[in-house]
């Protein structure tokens, strides 16, 4: 599986700001490819067909710290508090939308009107990002900075953009096969 990234903070009116482009492949973690794994198979197939899993993507989360891309990756290095998610880290995934070239795309934007990130001042610095999946039915994992319960199924870490209150940052992450 493959995965592609695109960031970027635009103006109130809508207008990308050019240096704040960030673009690049991720990391499928070691959590991640265990889920995928199980994800796709049976625990038992006969008269009651049963999976090994049924969770799925369901929050992203957002560092202003980093780890090497690798699938060791545990956790966020430094997550950003989020003002509007259903808990203090997550932002909940829109519905993926389906590619022609059979991949899903997930598009979120966190807008600066909406102060949906905690600033913590007049700017914040966004340089990690990590996709989870919904163990726990919709109510939020329950994330801290310092837990490694729930790792990240996929990981992103880039140049540092410090975002302004007011300008809005979307994230573009396609997963492809």
């Amino acid at each position: 599986m493959d995965a592609n990234f695109w960031a970027w903070a635009s103006t109130p009116a809508g207008l990308v700001i050019p240096s704040s482009f960030r673009a690049g492949h991720n990391t499928l973690t070691r959590y991640g490819a265990q889920w995928f794994a199980e994800l796709v198979s049976w625990a038992a197939v006969g008269a009651t067909d049963a999976p090994n899993r049924s969770d799925r993507l369901r929050w992203i989360m957002l560092g202003s710290g980093s780890h090497p891309e690798t699938s060791a990756v545990q956790r966020l290095a430094s997550p950003l508090t989020i003002t509007t998610g259903p808990d203090v880290y997550l932002t909940t995934l829109p519905a993926a939308v389906r590619q022609p070239s059979s991949s899903l795309r997930f598009t979120i934007q966190w807008t600066g009107a909406s102060a949906d990130l905690d600033h913590h001042g007049a700017s914040v610095d966004i340089s990690e990002a990590g996709l989870f999946v919904d163990v726990d039915t919709g109510s939020g994992p329950g994330l801290s900075s310092a837990s490694s319960d729930h790792p990240p199924v996929f990981y992103r870490s880039f140049a540092p953009y410090t975002k302004a209150a007011a300008q809005n940052f979307t994230i573009v992450w396609e997963l492809r096969n």
